[in-house]
């Protein structure tokens, strides 16, 4: 028994010994490499894996809300244009693809009666739809003749006669291929001008009103002279120079004078005055000795007009001498050669 005690007491002191030693080595730190460090700081995979997971989640519903908000803007930026279109050209709401669009006329000065000229532009024709051009103005509507060698990008046809506009007009072409219709373009045509003598019956009545004569023939009071325009036919008007002395045959001083006619009266509706036909006469009494010799009258037009700048003016002058010879007679006669639009009126 005591024996027994005694290896108890032993085994007990010597297990208090070794403690200190194997606290110390428990709390001695432990040396760790770099690699070791670094996996020890990583989250697990299946942490990473819900990182990855929620970072993409956010990116993609960015995305979203981005593609969202700009779908939205550009709705608004198209109802807005939508809406800036129908109040500024209602006309242009749904538009076709296949609309026909003119970009140009050609000749661009101008397309006269009888002249050719061009369509440019889009869609001015199809295979299977029939193009119909169109050119109206001052409630004129000619007809066209189609030339030939079309195509979608340019047409060629010949302006239909007409008449009735007194100068540079401002037109409208449209092209209808099938049911599409373009929109107007604007271009300019141009009067059919014509030449013809002027009827001056319509207008007889300036010769009186609208004339004047600066030194009309006055004679003695034994004698008379008469000085007046009166119209030939309807083409010509004449200023008859005459006189007769029952008493003497010549005087001691001969007459002379301006004749000016239509003094204020101008042609209408740019017609203009191409030429003036003059000419002079005389009828002398050649039983009377004092009238045989040289010349007894003339005359002479003082109006000339220039060849490159007619104008609509009628006024015409003629300088004048008369020898007062019994049984005389001088006169001269004046015609127009016109030109103008064709159906409009020159007076």
């Amino acid at each position: 028994m005591v024996k027994i005690f005694a290896r108890i007491v032993m085994t007990c002191i010597i297990t208090i010994a070794l403690f200190p030693t194997i606290i110390s080595a428990a709390d001695r730190p432990q040396t760790v490499t770099p690699q070791r460090q670094l996996r020890s700081q990583q989250p697990p995979p299946e942490v990473l894996n819900k990182l990855r997971a929620d970072r993409d989640a956010l990116i993609a519903k960015y995305n979203a809300d981005l593609k969202q908000q700009i779908a939205g803007r550009n709705k608004n930026l198209a109802i807005e244009l939508k809406n800036t279109i129908a109040s500024k050209k209602p006309g242009l709401q749904g538009i076709d693809p296949a609309m026909p669009v003119i970009s140009a006329i050609v000749p661009a000065t101008g397309i006269a009666p009888g002249q050719a000229f061009k369509v440019l532009g889009n869609n001015l024709s199809a295979p299977s739809a029939p193009t119909v051009v169109t050119v109206q103005f001052a409630g004129i509507a000619p007809s066209l003749t189609d030339q030939g060698a079309n195509s979608s990008s340019q047409l060629n046809y010949i302006m239909g006669r007409f008449e009735g506009i007194a100068m540079p007009t401002q037109a409208t072409v449209t092209v209808k291929v099938g049911s599409n219709v373009s929109a107007p373009f604007t271009c300019t045509v141009l009067p059919e001008m014509v030449v013809q003598s002027m009827d001056l019956s319509k207008i007889q009545d300036h010769l009186i009103s609208d004339s004047k004569s600066t030194s009309p023939l006055v004679n003695d009071p034994l004698g008379k002279g008469v000085h007046k325009f009166y119209m030939v036919d309807n083409y010509w008007f004449a200023a008859l120079h005459d006189t007769w002395d029952l008493h003497t045959i010549n005087k001691p001083a001969d007459l002379t004078g301006n004749d000016d006619s239509f003094l204020t009266l101008k042609l209408l509706n740019n017609w203009k005055v191409k030429q003036i036909v003059y000419r002079d006469y005389a009828k002398k009494n050649t039983n009377v000795a004092g009238c045989t010799a040289g010349a007894v009258s003339s005359s002479t037009l003082k109006t000339v007009l220039a060849p490159n700048n007619p104008t609509n003016a009628l006024n015409t002058s003629v300088s004048w001498w008369n020898q007062l010879c019994t049984m005389y007679e001088a006169y001269f006669i004046v015609g127009y050669i016109i030109e103008g639009p064709k159906g409009m009126p020159y007076h």
